[in-house]
């Protein structure tokens, strides 16, 4: 389900269809941002790799050994380094700021063969440092693994499009616009009325600066100003339902609604527990391989 259609479920739900009552859609969008936040931590707490992402846009400059993080991925979770220029791709390791002078002679306890340039790196504040510091200039040369952030949801008018573009509201009606280069990457966008009404598209790229989000693949109809957009959670399909119980929840918390507080609890405790059961299945779905000796036939993993 899209925001517009999850604040809907939400309001009919909780017995409260009127916009102008006790909960506006600008606070539900907030109660299901919050949920969205909650379960993503739960998925990732299961499964590390489940919104895992790579970003492979820094290279080595020559004497440069600090390089600014892509906005897309500070205040993520970095897991894994990489140099692509090298063949098998080389890991680098994770070191304390506070020792880096110590490894930038590469000549303590290596724990692998290194090349001219980096064996090691540390995080220092929004800074990506790399040790030892580069002797050589190689674009695109580091690839970056994190756990992707998911973008808080929201809905509204579309400013502007084109064939592969559309400009986001600068206040949309419900939730908020960020303007941080590449927020929504990999996120998708629903026209849910005007001009373009049906379509689903992925954003592969966004300038925070203009609010300008490019899409995976050309619109059938071009959005215009008549459009409204709603963005879809990132939370698998077929189970935005406990987005929805989430904030059920909230809102009953709001309005003093005891009874309404202990079923939605209930109810989101039992949704939650189907969503990671279904996480757990797919990290633990490791192959079985039958080893055929003589008679005997043993099952291994």
């Amino acid at each position: 389900m899209d925001l517009r259609k999850l604040i809907t479920h939400v309001r009919h739900i909780t017995y409260r269809p009127d916009t102008g009552g006790a909960v506006t859609d600008s606070e539900l969008a907030d109660y299901i941002n919050l949920g969205q936040q909650f379960i993503a931590a739960k998925i990732t707490g299961k499964d590390k790799q489940y919104f895992c992402e790579v970003d492979n846009t820094l290279g080595f400059v020559s004497t440069q050994r600090e390089y600014d993080i892509p906005e897309a991925i500070r205040n993520s979770l970095i897991t894994l380094v990489e140099r692509t220029d090298t063949s098998p791709p080389n890991k680098l390791h994770e070191i304390r700021f506070q020792r880096r002078e110590s490894f930038e002679g590469g000549t303590i306890g290596l724990p692998q063969p290194l090349g001219a340039d980096g064996g090691y790196y540390y995080i220092r504040g929004q800074k990506l440092g790399i040790i030892p510091t580069p002797k050589t200039t190689t674009a695109n040369s580091l690839q970056i693994s994190y756990i992707r952030q998911l973008a808080d949801l929201s809905y509204g008018n579309v400013a502007s499009g084109t064939s592969t573009s559309i400009k986001l509201a600068t206040t949309p009606t419900a939730g908020d616009t960020k303007q941080i280069n590449d927020y929504y990457n990999g996120e998708r966008i629903m026209i849910v009325s005007g001009a373009g009404v049906g379509q689903t598209r992925t954003i592969s790229d966004y300038v925070g600066s203009t609010r300008l989000a490019t899409v995976d693949a050309a619109w059938t109809t071009t959005p215009d100003t008549t459009s409204m957009y709603s963005f879809i959670s990132s939370i698998p399909d077929q189970h935005h339902e406990i987005l929805g119980a989430y904030a059920a929840k909230l809102v009953h918390i709001k309005v003093k609604d005891r009874d309404g507080i202990m079923a939605e609890t209930a109810r989101f405790s039992d949704l939650l527990l189907m969503l990671l059961s279904s996480v757990e299945m797919r990290t633990s779905d490791s192959p079985k391989y039958i080893n055929i000796t003589g008679d005997n036939i043993e099952e291994f993993s």
